[in-house]
């Protein structure tokens, strides 16, 4: 028999419509306050009108007309502890997979709260190492920024940010993955791919099924942020990944228009920018209470139809956001990984977390590319080539093949300098295009195997700018001649592709 709620602080639902509930009678109630209802579950106040609440339900079954409503005087929060690391939560915290044994007490975190003010905020000043090197030398990212992924379906957006995230996992820092709205076995799927790739130890997955309520689907992506505002404060580098708001506004859509909010453009609710603006606010760089500082860096995704920029949903986050990194289709279609269209691609606060020698190499590599383009340009309308045109073909060539990585493969930071400075000084140019690539992974292979040369490119990465590095480069390009065109690395280069073939 149900047990029928009755006291102060008791309303009655008077009507249902999935996930919105209207009750009548709450006296007294807040907007985000949670309330009770009597048959069991829960849901949050959004909207109070006269003597009427709207309530938004998280859970599938609804309540029954005319059973009572009680409020909580409490909000949405979420129960952490540092053993969280390593599962995969809902929305609503509760366990999905992965380790579920804490040691620790519990902390409590809001699931959406205020941005820390500016006084908490702190200039950005390191660089974010993604291993790719077309982000890191031509759209450098930093630590703390907010940094759009966007680009149609299939164009590489989901395995650019895993090899993000390995990226980061190895270098210590931790990760968050919002998987919002997606099919069931796509949430297995990420799942294991993180305990493949060991990143599962210093992440934490927060995904809603596609089945799921559209009032927990709404909810994930600041879950998601709550877990890393909590990681940020026991002093851990985070990175957060939102996958994807296109997705989340679609669902945010759906609740406003069954709760009757007056549609705007795309019959969007006119809180749409301020609800993803209000999210992403709240990544940055931070200091914390013992002086040292802590960052939150923001990796929203959006998915765009055939490259179209200005839809609604793309063009809020692209003003929301400090830069995007554009999937092209076509680009795909070429072979091109990452797909990244870098005339179309901004990054407005990773160039000032470069030190003076990155810079100068990426602005060496801008004008190249933009000469680059010109040029190919030209070639379609059958002009003859200048020894001058070969050689801007050539090296933007030789870069382009340079920077097309194979999935899960992460370059470091020194030997993407010194391949770059290698092109830019013309000291490749007796490679050929198809063969830039295993002379890339040759100096990788022997960078990662020989003490020796890990100790020259690390050496010559340290310089203090470009024209200090061109004075020791050809010296250093003799020493390294052996290195990539050896025949035993070529061999220990085949035999590294087989262990991961075999791994795979």
């Amino acid at each position: 028999m149900d047990q029928h709620i009755t006291g102060e602080n008791v309303g009655i639902v008077i009507g249902v419509r999935e996930p919105i509930v209207t009750v009548s009678g709450l006296c007294g109630g807040n907007v985000h306050e949670i309330v009770h209802f009597e048959l069991g579950g829960f849901g949050q106040i959004i909207r109070l009108r006269d003597d009427k609440a709207q309530v938004m339900c998280f859970h599938k079954e609804s309540p029954r007309l005319g059973s009572g409503v009680r409020l909580s005087g409490e909000y949405l929060h979420l129960h952490v502890c540092p053993h969280i690391l390593g599962s995969m939560i809902t929305p609503l915290g509760e366990h999905l997979a992965g380790e579920h044994t804490c040691t620790h007490e519990k902390v409590t975190y809001p699931i959406e709260s205020a941005p820390l003010p500016l006084m908490r905020r702190r200039l950005i000043t390191q660089t974010m190492h993604t291993g790719l090197a077309l982000v890191d030398l031509l759209l450098p990212l930093g630590l703390g920024q907010r940094q759009l992924v966007v680009g149609d379906r299939k164009t590489g957006k989901s395995t650019f940010l895993t090899q993000v995230a390995k990226m980061q996992v190895s270098l210590g820092h931790m990760v968050v993955f919002a998987a919002i709205g997606k099919r069931s076995s796509e949430i297995k799927e990420l799942f294991d791919l993180f305990c493949d790739e060991a990143i599962a130890t210093h992440s934490v997955i927060v995904a809603s099924a596609a089945d799921d309520p559209a009032s927990v689907v709404t909810i994930t992506p600041h879950t998601a942020m709550a877990v890393a505002e909590y990681l940020r404060d026991l002093g851990h580098t985070v990175t957060v990944i939102f996958d994807d708001l296109s997705t989340h506004a679609k669902y945010y859509r759906e609740v406003a228009l069954l709760a009757d909010t007056f549609p705007g453009r795309d019959s969007y609710p006119g809180d749409m920018f301020y609800v993803h603006a209000r999210l992403l606010e709240r990544a940055g760089n931070f200091s914390l209470p013992d002086g040292k500082e802590a960052s939150i860096t923001a990796l929203p995704v959006a998915q765009t139809q055939e490259g179209e920029l200005t839809s609604f949903i793309v063009s809020n986050l692209i003003s929301i956001t400090d830069g995007h990194l554009f999937f092209e289709s076509s680009l795909f279609a070429r072979g091109m990984r990452p797909a990244i269209h870098t005339a179309l691609s901004v990054t407005r606060v990773g160039k000032q977390t470069q030190d003076s020698l990155a810079r100068d190499i990426t602005y060496q590599l801008t004008l190249l590319l933009s000469s680059y383009e010109k040029t190919r340009n030209l070639t379609h309308f059958g002009a003859e080539l200048t020894e001058e045109t070969k050689d801007i073909l050539h090296r933007g060539e030789l870069f382009l093949a340079m920077c097309n990585q194979a999935k899960a493969q992460s370059i470091p930071h020194s030997v993407q300098i010194v391949l770059a400075a290698l092109i830019l000084e013309r000291m490749f140019m007796s490679i050929s295009i198809d063969e830039m690539n295993n002379v890339r992974d040759r100096l990788l292979s022997a960078y990662e195997r020989e003490t020796r040369v890990r100790t020259l490119l690390d050496t010559l990465a340290k310089k203090k700018n470009y024209e200090e590095l061109r004075v020791v480069l050809q010296e250093a390009n003799e020493q390294l001649q052996n290195t990539y065109s050896d025949k035993k690395n070529q061999e220990n280069v085949k035999e590294d592709k087989n262990k991961g073939q075999n791994t795979q």
